[in-house]
């Protein structure tokens, strides 16, 4: 930050620069075959304190579930939260439907996969901000949210999502080899 900027934000620059380092967070969301606990689990990532930069909801081959959903989702503004509607229909590979989400989701800092039935913390984004922003703490990969993890997208990135392996044995393999373990935590670390 430049003179420039000083003068700009000279009445907070402290908040002025919190703002422009918190956690752009967003989110994969694997549709299961009860559209109900998908539209609660997505419910628990709009009520999230830190809110969500993108959503991408994905479905294996399911138009219409993809229909009711649509519909279910059509009232939330898109101040809340821009949400991608994914249809997948050559692969139903776990590790395929996340990287196809993922794929939505570039312009953000962390992607959080979960799984449809998973209700996330509304801290957990915030949370996730605080320990990064605030308490300095490097995290390449929170695990065992569920049966889903939250990953920095440049590592995502880097190691080519889970092409050939899956992105978080990737990480923790990598982790190992460098050791730096202590970049991976656990959901219950956060929440």
């Amino acid at each position: 930050r430049d003179y420039t900027w000083a003068k700009e934000h000279l009445k907070d620059m402290e908040s002025a620069v919190i703002k422009e380092t918190q956690l752009r967070v967003g989110y994969v969301i694997l549709a299961n075959k009860d559209g109900k606990h998908t539209k609660r689990t997505l419910n628990t990532i709009l009520n999230q304190q830190l809110k969500p930069s993108k959503i991408a909801v994905v479905f294996f081959n399911e138009d219409e579930r993809i229909k009711w959903f649509h519909k279910e989702i059509k009232h939330i503004p898109i101040e809340r939260a821009k949400i991608d509607i994914v249809n997948v229909i050559d692969k139903d590979d776990k590790n395929h439907l996340i990287d196809s989400g993922c794929r939505r989701l570039t312009e953000t800092n962390f992607i959080t996969v979960l799984d449809g039935f998973f209700r996330l913390d509304s801290n957990f984004a915030s949370n996730l901000d605080n320990q990064i922003n605030t308490h300095l703490r490097k995290i390449a990969l929170v695990d065992n949210i569920g049966d889903g993890f939250a990953v920095q997208t440049d590592i995502y990135k880097l190691l080519g999502g889970s092409f050939e392996e899956p992105i978080r044995d990737k990480i923790r393999n990598l982790a190992k080899i460098q050791g730096l373990e202590d970049m991976i935590i656990n959901y219950d670390e956060v929440c």
